[in-house]
């Protein structure tokens, strides 16, 4: 008898079902744990009245990802993403499907001033990538980054009350979407390539003669060294934008600085990748940093900043 069942065994039927706010937002949580644990850390610095509204802002962000990653066909991932945009347009009439992240996004969409735009730009922006298939440069990958975490980031502001109209939340949130948008999509190529697929700038790939079937040296038995030029470049990029957003840590409201905190794990990710030699498949980079990154988050918050260092702006 597994855990789930000897819990199971003392409840009632209605208490069983996963359909039940409870169990739902419980299952949503586990997860997130599970499959992000980066939000999941985060989430610990996130006001306790809206914390599980978070999660479940972020589960629905890594479910877009997900198809948009495991798709092989492009129509099936269309499909599986206008399923999602049905989903939006059913829990903002108050008839959210039967099922647990449909059921958490309504009771979050109803307790706060979400708006529905933002979750149908995720799920648009998504589309357009699996339809087209690859970036064709770094505009095209920051674009999209910026729609589908800045969109989130939105959200996050929105949860805790924030003016999604002030200037410089705007620009911080432009910055840090692409930042960590970006650095999103170094994380995951050591996984997409099990899929064949490489999700970096198509010219950049071109320019140093990277193509994902023949991307492993066979003699060496190790990937060419031309695809750490293609991961120095886009890092680089990713670092810049950054940097940029370090700017506005003391302009933009208090608190707020909790809607951002992904760039604590990003500024990480990239210090580690830079250590590294930019070699993306080294094991302690591809790791969740159970100590290090709660620590990090911890003094972060304590000094009302979304990440560690003082960067001199270029």
């Amino acid at each position: 008898m597994n855990k789930l069942q000897f819990v199971f065994k003392f409840c009632t039927e209605p208490q069983k079902s996963i359909y039940k706010l409870e169990n739902a937002q419980k299952y949503i949580s586990d997860l997130v744990q599970k499959t992000d644990w980066i939000s999941f850390a985060i989430s610990k610095h996130i006001p306790k009245q809206v914390r599980q509204d978070y999660l479940n802002i972020c589960q629905f962000h890594n479910e877009l990802a997900r198809i948009e990653e495991t798709s092989k066909e492009r129509s099936l991932g269309v499909g599986k993403l206008q399923y999602w945009s049905d989903q939006i347009d059913q829990i903002f009439l108050d008839n959210p499907q039967r099922d647990p992240l449909s059921i958490c996004l309504h009771n979050s969409c109803k307790n706060n001033p979400l708006p529905k735009y933002l979750f149908q730009k995720m799920i648009n922006y998504r589309k357009q990538q699996v339809e087209r298939g690859e970036f064709a440069n770094l505009v095209d990958m920051a674009t999209s980054a910026e729609a589908n975490r800045g969109s989130q980031f939105l959200l996050f502001l929105r949860l805790m009350r924030m003016d999604i109209e002030n200037q410089d939340l705007k620009q911080l949130t432009e910055f840090s979407a692409q930042a960590v948008g970006i650095t999103d999509y170094l994380r995951r190529v050591p996984f997409t390539l099990q899929n064949y697929k490489l999700s970096l700038p198509e010219d950049i790939k071109f320019k140093h003669n990277i193509n994902v079937r023949s991307l492993w040296d066979r003699i060496r038995g190790e990937p060419k060294e031309e695809l750490y030029d293609v991961v120095l470049e886009v890092a680089a990029f990713a670092r810049s934008q950054m940097i940029k957003s370090t700017s506005f840590q003391n302009k933009i409201p208090p608190q707020s600085f909790r809607a951002f905190l992904h760039l604590t794990p990003t500024e990480q990710y990239l210090e580690e990748l830079e250590y590294y030699n930019f070699k993306i498949f080294e094991k302690a980079i591809n790791q969740n940093s159970y100590v290090q990154l709660p620590i990090t988050l911890f003094k972060n918050c304590r000094k009302m900043k979304f990440v560690s260092k003082d960067y001199e702006q270029k």
